[in-house]
């Protein structure tokens, strides 16, 4: 009896320490999820004004802003953080955020506490998972629209264009906004730099082998960079934040060419950030491909119902279908056509998307019957 006594008092002080922790951190991660809920209510400008100094001078206001819609913070529904540890007037949560459409993101916080004693984010780093998949809803109806709040313009369509051929293999530079001489050249040795270059290493070890055509003496070539934003430079001239997205085209495999399309994004004193997009020639960001795969996977499900597990391995733009529109960020775009396929349970099948570029964002059609078992 009085073991079960002293095993019982034990558990006690366990439990009442283990809630007073979790008490003395609840401020810490009230503060975190208040951030991602502030993108989601108020926008990106408004969680940016509410993070810390140290966070406001490390990234501007627009780099944030497409982070965030890089990540589909826009669409934050929760958040759980399972590992917490504070440390003086600083913080680490690590957990994971919970986006509308049921998909979570693993996620690390620091914060600061500042002088009036009040929790602020000092910086946020995700695990990018990759290319998405995701169950389509049981009750969608045969014809998906949805609106795909999109901040960054689609990778077609770049203001200034150079054409070159670099000792690395480059074949194709190209800006959406005009950029001094050389800044390609900057830019592709920035995403060389050993920690960029493995990073990309994880995402090709990540999907190649799931690649139409792809065989183990696949070589990879990189065919096209874009810059979206930037790039930023620091003191001494050398980059330190941007928008860039690299294209390359696998050789070696007979007629297969599939091309994987890495992204990094990354700000003054903040980790960086790369992952894929979907393969192939889509000219969509990849916030509008996340948020437009359930329709996607609906109008693919059309021809193989038993399947629930349908991803997008390879897309094809196909052409500009309509008059320009005048779009969220004032540009003029013409809604346009690609082709996915998408496999899934020993299946493959090919959809036909239509992407309405306005005002609000993107929006995207499929028509089930358009969809063509391939196999």
């Amino acid at each position: 009896m009085k073991a079960l006594k002293i095993i019982g008092a034990i558990v006690v002080i366990f439990v009442v320490a283990f809630a007073g922790v979790f008490w003395l951190t609840g401020g810490i991660s009230d503060a975190a999820t208040g951030f991602f809920q502030t993108v989601a209510k108020d926008g990106a400008k408004a969680a940016y004004d509410s993070a810390s100094p140290a966070f406001r001078s490390s990234v501007t206001p627009d780099g944030f802003e497409t982070f965030a819609a890089a990540n589909g913070l826009s669409r934050f529904k929760s958040a759980s953080w399972t590992n917490r540890h504070v440390e003086g007037n600083q913080a680490r949560l690590v957990g994971s955020i919970t986006l509308d459409d049921g998909s979570p993101r693993p996620a690390t916080v620091n914060l600061v506490k500042g002088d009036d004693r009040v929790w602020r984010v000092l910086s946020v780093d995700f695990e990018q998972a990759g290319v998405a998949t995701s169950r389509p809803s049981s009750d969608a109806a045969p014809q998906q629209v949805a609106q795909a709040n999109a901040s960054s313009p689609p990778a077609a369509e770049p203001v200034a264009t150079a054409q070159a051929q670099t000792p690395e293999g480059i074949e194709h530079v190209e800006s959406v906004n005009g950029v001094p001489p050389g800044t390609f050249e900057k830019v592709q040795a920035y995403l060389r730099q050993p920690l960029l270059a493995s990073m990309a290493r994880e995402q090709f070890v990540r999907v190649e082998q799931s690649l139409p055509g792809y065989c183990p003496s696949m070589k990879w070539r990189s065919s096209n960079l874009l810059i979206l934003r930037g790039p930023v430079f620091d003191t001494s001239s050398g980059i330190a934040g941007g928008t860039f997205r690299e294209s390359w085209t696998g050789q070696g495999c007979g007629d297969a060419h599939p091309v994987l399309n890495l992204w990094t994004v990354s700000a003054p004193n903040q980790p960086p950030h790369v992952f894929q997009s979907y393969p192939g020639s889509s000219i969509a960001d990849p916030q509008v491909q996340r948020d437009l795969l359930p329709i996607a996977q609906t109008s693919a499900a059309a021809r193989v119902p038993s399947c629930g597990n349908l991803g997008v391995v390879d897309t094809h733009f196909d052409t500009y279908e309509g008059d320009p529109i005048r779009t969220v960020n004032g540009r003029m775009q013409r809604p346009w056509r690609e082709e996915w396929l998408m496999t899934g349970c020993s299946h493959a099948v090919k959809i036909v998307m239509h992407f309405v570029p306005d005002a609000s964002g993107t929006s995207g059609v499929s028509h089930p019957t358009d969809s063509v078992l391939l196999q």
